[in-house]
Formats: structure tokens, sequence, C-alpha cells
């Protein structure tokens, strides 16, 4: 017994281990107690103590879970390095501090103290929030075909993510004897609302860019460049070129307790039941036909 749980712990590497198997000791003994040294930038934006370090548009990033946030939100980050933005990450704050962020959509006096529309970067955001300047900001879109999403968001949830807060916890419960088919079908209502508020209050700005998930893993260096375009912060090239370099999306074996387990687009065909399929068609059809999306 001894000898599997240090070969596992090898394999895996222990602290890996540790968060796949007992997810509820991670949470308890790793998560909540990094969590009092965090979050200071959050804290003090909501309590009206930051202010800018420059003069540039302050950035949105717009995405959903599943849709590589994690590293656009890196890459933002490098392209905004020397501008000195200050970044604002509220989903993580809200979500590890047991924080319901979709509250602050209705909650007029925190939108207004997070408002903040000039030397901030947002990100990542991964539902829609009406900034009340929201047209003074630059609006980076980064959506990917929800039945991927919704696919790759049932592994997140049952193996590869880590239990973040107890609503986490319960979710993981709940949805433990779901089958895939069954988990996509349950939440695509939801990721329905999420892509129908971006397509009605996101795309229709003109301060935005609409950068899909399928060309950030097909064709990099034209993502990258054109979202550096469009922030019009970093005319050396060699930074874009350094990106380039580092940033790579490399085909694996696939491994459900994997963060990143499978970048290809369509896997959903792969994973799904036909009849789950088009069911997904029916439901999702006013998105997938707005965003481009082919429906099989």
């Amino acid at each position: 017994m001894i000898k599997t749980v240090i070969k596992q712990a090898k394999k895996l590497k222990f602290v890996k281990w540790i968060r796949i198997n007992f997810p509820t000791l991670f949470l308890y003994l790793v998560i909540k107690p990094l969590n009092i040294f965090r979050f200071t930038q959050e804290k003090n934006l909501l309590k009206g103590k930051l202010k800018p370090k420059n003069s540039h548009p302050s950035i949105l990033l717009f995405t959903t879970h599943k849709c590589a946030s994690t590293l656009t939100n890196k890459l933002l980050g490098q392209l905004c390095e020397s501008s000195l933005y200050t970044q604002i990450d509220l989903e993580a704050y809200y979500a590890l501090t047991e924080k319901d962020i979709l509250k602050v959509k209705k909650d007029q006096s925190t939108l207004n103290k997070i408002d903040k529309p000039v030397g901030f970067l947002f990100a990542p955001l991964r539902y829609f929030l009406p900034f009340p300047q929201i047209e003074n900001y630059k609006i980076v879109l980064v959506l990917r075909d929800p039945r991927d999403v919704l696919t790759s968001y049932y592994y997140s949830k049952l193996y590869s993510h880590y239990v973040i807060n107890k609503q986490f916890k319960k979710e993981r419960a709940y949805y433990k004897n779901h089958s895939i088919d069954q988990f996509v079908l349950e939440m695509a209502s939801d990721i329905k609302s999420r892509y129908e508020n971006y397509i009605n209050h996101i795309l229709p700005l003109k301060n935005v860019i609409n950068l899909p998930y399928e060309l950030l893993v097909t064709d990099f260096p034209v993502w990258i460049k054109k979202l550096n375009h469009f922030l019009s912060l970093n005319e050396n090239q060699d930074v874009i070129k350094s990106i380039i370099d580092n940033t790579h999306f490399v085909k694996k074996e696939e491994n459900q307790n994997e963060q990143i387990r499978n970048i290809t687009p369509g896997d959903y065909k792969n994973k799904l039941a036909p009849e789950t399929i088009l069911a997904l068609n029916k439901t999702l059809k006013k998105v997938l036909v707005e965003l481009n999306y082919a429906i099989d």
C-alpha cells in the first residue's frame, strides 16, 4: 500500500497527487491558507484604494470556462507587462473566497467600484459583467465552440480542476454519477445564456475584438499578432517573437486528470452520442449560427 502511494506520488508529483486524490484536504490545507495572502489588489479595488499607473484604456478579457482562459490571461499579462497595467482577477477572488460573482451584476454599488476605464486589466472574466463605462474599455472576447466547451467542462468539473470552494465540492458530488451526455445536456442552458450575453452585449460594441479559441490553437502567430495590434501597446517585435517561440500547442495522449486534456477543435464529436449532439445543435442553434460554427 505504502509503495503504491509513493509510486503514484512520484508519477504525478506529490502536490498534484494530493490535489487529485484528496481534494477536500487540499482545499483546507493549501487553497484556503494561501488565500490569506492573495488578492491584495482585488481587495483594495473594492475598497476604492487603487489608482491607475498608466493612461491606457483598461482591458476586459471576456471568455468562458474551457476556452484557454488561463493561457489568454497569461498572454495578456505578457503583452501588458511593460505598460504598468494593474491586473485584477475578480473571478478568482470571488470564487476562492466563497462569494458569488454573479451577484455583482445586480449590485450597482460594486459595479461602480470596479469600473476603472483607465489603467487596469480585468482578466479573465468568464461571465458578462455590465461595467458602467464599458464603451471606454478595450474588450477582448475569446470563445470556443460551445459544444467543445461543454465536453471539456465535464472532465474539468469531474476530474481535472482542483476543488476551489465548497460550492465546487457540492457540484462535483452532484455530477459524480452523470454520464458525459447527461452533464452536457444539463449544462447547455447555462453555456447558452453566457454566450447570448456576449452576443447581445459585447459583439455589437465597436471597442471589441473577437479572437476565437480555434484560431488560438491552430494559428497562434496570427492570433497573438491580431491581439497585439488591437491593444496597440507593443511595437517591440522581439516581445511578440518571444511569446510565439515560447507558446506551444502540443497534441498528446489524453488524460482526464490533466487541465489541458484535448485542444483539438470538434472533440465533442468523439465524446458525445449522436442524439446528444442533435439536442445541443437545437438548443444552441442561434449561438452556433451567430458565431459561425457548423451545425452537423
